[in-house]
């Protein structure tokens, strides 16, 4: 009978052992810091880097990129491949901070991690580099150069996977999805999960109530790019809709203008990942003739604008008010970085702020505020801006179909750092200026910080008396840890019709 009880004793007290394990191990599964994604295994991987995020490997998917800042307008013809370059980018779930390790092929003679203002201390061992990631923000890691660059777009860490939940959402689960165009009405949803690509584009029109979500990727290399209007389709464009939600996704190789809002009111873009732009013409995010947008804690790398408010000809009797870019990341290979550019057909454009934003690389405009059709122009803050300027390249224009681009050019061309002006538009031959008034009113830049070359200069100049630039306040602007006093140490040229700027120190910048 002693026997039988001691023995029953430590049967309890193994098979309580046996479940105290398995919640324990429950218990540390969900305590992991770190969710991967496995790739599809057709998906086109780099083989030039392995990454590690608290040494779980994570798949490092291949995008095209430019490599030479070579455009043109849109001749019936694809951009020729030996002016790009492949790069890479992966993505997982965090939480709290990670230690993230790439083991490059080659010895790491150099790395940099942008945007630099995080201030990020790698480590580099031969030909591996290890850092600490604490921030829920898209980082870029160069090694030996800034060609080849890795991408890299950590997401908060969610509970599990979405699941259809509706007769209204499309659902794409890990795997590859070729989809040609998904035209969506009011109320639907679109869920592209983690380990997804889907192959095709989104559009709506005059639809409300749309969500699109996920963390994975739209993917629209495979749509040719036609002679259709320059405005479609890109990967997602969406005419005249309301109470929009896009949040999470990647978007990758479209065959114009990437993400575009036409007419649109009450949208929401947040944690939203542009990459391998590289056709000609590919502009990132576009807001054109919007009310009420918030763009928010997003990456865009393009070829041509990148985060940018315009008015277009064909919503040209809607205005642009209230649009908001905070926290986002900008890499520009070709064109304006941020701001408002020369498509400005539109009753006006007020009320448009860009705040706690990271210009990485620029080659025409860091910052601009260009009025060339017949908007007027108003309330146009930029706060908080940190912009590199440490490698460019000159743009060129790529006038026949069999040019090259020379990079050994050597004439001391550096990138605009601000561009204010009021002038008449020359595009496809078009002048759409048809009345004398209008121009540019009360721009704010405060917390503007330059790092790296500050050799960079800076325009303001109007079109007549009725067509001016008007109170132009600069605070608090730095190059590298110098504060700027004069328009002189700016670097900054008045032209004709310019009134009312003024540059001046307001205490310690907040970024």
């Amino acid at each position: 009978m002693e026997i039988n009880q001691a023995n029953s004793f430590d049967m309890f007290f193994y098979v309580k052992s046996f479940y105290l394990f398995i919640v324990l191990i429950l218990i540390l599964a969900g305590c992991e810091n770190v969710i991967i994604y496995s790739a599809p295994q057709s998906e086109a991987k780099v083989d030039t880097y392995e990454l590690f995020v608290d040494r779980k490997h994570v798949d490092v998917y291949k995008c095209r990129v430019s490599k030479y800042p070579i455009n043109q307008w849109w001749k019936g013809y694809q951009r020729s491949l030996d002016q790009t370059e492949p790069a890479g980018f992966a993505y997982w779930d965090m939480e709290g901070n990670v230690e993230v390790e790439i083991i490059s092929k080659e010895k790491v003679k150099a790395a940099i991690i942008r945007p630099q203002s995080l201030g990020i201390e790698i480590r580099i061992n031969n030909n591996k580099i290890s850092f600490a990631l604490d921030s829920i923000i898209p980082v870029v890691v160069e090694i030996n150069g800034c060609h080849n660059a890795l991408h890299l777009f950590p997401n908060r860490k969610s509970k599990g996977q979405p699941t259809p939940t509706s007769p209204n959402m499309y659902y794409f689960g890990p795997g590859v999805h070729d989809i040609g165009r998904l035209q969506l009405q009011s109320n639907d949803t679109v869920c592209i999960a983690g380990g997804a690509v889907v192959y095709g584009y989104i559009t709506a029109v005059n639809a409300s109530n749309i969500l699109v979500y996920g963390k994975g990727i739209l993917d629209g290399s495979r749509i040719p790019r036609s002679n259709l209007p320059y405005i479609g389709p890109g990967c997602m464009t969406l005419f005249g809709c309301r109470n929009i939600s896009i949040k999470g996704i990647i978007m990758r190789d479209p065959n114009r203008w990437c993400l575009n809002l036409f007419g649109c009111q009450n949208a929401t873009i947040s944690n939203v990942k542009l990459i391998g732009l590289w056709r000609y013409n590919t502009d990132g995010l576009n807001v054109s003739n919007s009310q009420n947008i918030s763009v928010k804690n997003c990456f865009v790398r393009s070829f041509d604008d990148a985060l940018e408010v315009k008015g277009v000809k064909a919503w040209s009797s809607m205005p642009v008010e209230n649009v908001q870019f905070r926290n986002c990341v900008i890499w520009c290979d070709w064109g304006r970085s941020i701001g408002i550019t020369s498509e400005t057909k539109a009753p006006y454009i007020k009320d448009v702020k860009f705040e706690n934003c990271d210009i990485i690389k620029s080659t025409h405009n860091a910052i601009a505020v260009n009025r060339m059709d017949n908007a007027s122009i108003s309330n146009i803050t930029f706060s908080n801006i940190n912009i590199e300027l440490d490698e460019w390249m000159k743009p060129k224009l790529q006038e026949l179909k069999d040019d090259k681009y020379n990079p050994n050019i050597d004439d001391n061309y550096s990138p605009t750092l601000l561009s204010i002006l009021v002038s008449k538009n020359h595009l496809n031959n078009e002048v759409y200026i048809k009345d004398n008034t209008g121009g540019i009113d009360s721009v704010l830049l405060e917390n503007i910080k330059v790092l790296g070359n500050c050799s960079a200069k800076s325009q303001m100049t109007g079109l007549s008396s009725t067509q001016s630039v008007n109170n132009v306040q600069i605070r608090n602007l730095q190059f590298n840890d110098e504060i700027v006093s004069c328009l002189e140490q700016a670097n900054i040229t008045i032209g004709p019709f310019v009134e009312g700027v003024k540059l001046e120190y307001r205490g310690n910048p907040s970024k």
